[in-house]
């Protein structure tokens, strides 16, 4: 147990014994580290997942344990994990949260086949629309919880920073600058926040809702409901890590699922799961976001910079010479930002 992880740990758990710690595994954000640690006691729970922000940055803490509290007090039929303890101030900041029943979506699709991830794909569009059913009047940073603001849905409140969505946007794309690993593609953040800045889609006018920010394999959660008896495409995902929740537009929302769920830069999402992300979606909140055709080429612009700025580690990762994938990622963007109404 290193240093960070050491007063996080005694700063949510104070004098319990510890079995063990291990990581949760690799993560291109290097603000944070989270381990799973195993208890030495007979108290439950046995085990809980913490999240140190190795920044001393509490902002995070603040709003993910906010959401997290949000949506289990909202009656939209979404998992969620238990907070067991959370502190953005303290030394380091730290979040602990109970480990959820059932698989992540990541070991679950190896072996899912291929109806199998057509039905895991479905349960992930269900549980964003779920999400997406909490609705505000605005767009904007969530700071942390407000009691007296209650939220549309039945939720308890939250305290937003209220902005307009093109500048909420922009704040995102900054933050992806912030923690990149490489500054060799740096220009790209700016050609694209110029984009979302310029564009005539009418982002401002796009609807306000809670948005998890993270939609990957790795933060869901697959559950089943109770019984024997139960249809696969029945099956159920809860959602963790709420760090980069906010109020935005759900169809960004959608685009980025399909790109960190199906597919990625390279590669293109195959249709059918597409469709299934889609079906699951509509099943639960009757139809895709509004104005979902119309901005999409905006959030596939500002997706990419999620690769933009990790050239280094897609080198890596894909095993292909970094000179070349510079390249290959000036061109594509160019393709993307072509795309944008302006």
């Amino acid at each position: 147990m290193d240093h960070a992880i050491r007063r996080g740990f005694a700063a949510a758990f104070p004098g319990r014994p510890v079995a063990g710690v291990r990581s949760t595994g690799p993560s291109w954000n290097d603000d944070n580290e989270t381990v799973r640690v195993a208890f030495a006691d007979d108290r439950r729970p046995a085990a809980a997942f913490l999240k140190v922000a190795l920044d001393g940055d509490g902002s995070r803490i603040r709003r993910e344990s906010a959401c997290i509290g949000t949506v289990d007090a909202a009656d939209i039929a979404l998992r969620v994990p238990d907070v067991l303890a959370a502190d953005p101030d303290a030394d380091p900041p730290v979040l602990a949260t109970a480990p959820m029943a059932g698989d992540s979506v990541l070991s679950a699709w190896s072996d899912a086949g291929r109806d199998g991830t057509e039905t895991l794909t479905r349960a992930m569009g269900a549980a964003l629309a779920s999400v997406h059913t909490v609705r505000f009047d605005a767009h904007g940073e969530i700071r942390g919880e407000a009691r007296d603001q209650p939220t549309a849905g039945g939720a308890k409140g939250l305290s937003v920073d209220e902005q307009p969505w093109t500048e909420v946007l922009v704040g995102r794309i900054e933050r992806m600058r912030a923690i990149a690993s490489s500054d060799r593609l740096d220009d790209h953040f700016d050609r694209v926040a110029d984009a979302v800045r310029e564009t005539t889609v009418g982002l401002d006018d796009a609807p306000a809702t809670l948005v998890h920010g993270d939609p990957a394999k790795p933060n869901a959660v697959v559950a089943e409901h109770p019984g024997d008896a139960v249809s696969p495409r029945e099956r159920r995902v809860g959602l963790l890590d709420w760090e980069l929740s906010h109020v935005g537009d759900p169809a960004r929302e959608v685009v980025r699922a399909e790109r960190q769920l199906l597919g990625g830069p390279r590669t293109e999402t195959a249709p059918r799961l597409r469709a299934a992300l889609h079906e699951g979606y509509r099943g639960r909140a009757g139809a895709l976001p509004t104005g979902l055709a119309e901005r999409r080429p905006v959030y596939e612009a500002v997706g990419f910079l999620g690769f933009s700025g990790f050239v280094d580690k897609q080198s890596t990762l894909l095993d292909e010479n970094e000179d070349e994938l510079v390249a290959w990622a000036e061109d594509e963007l160019d393709r993307r930002l072509v795309r944008v109404p302006r």
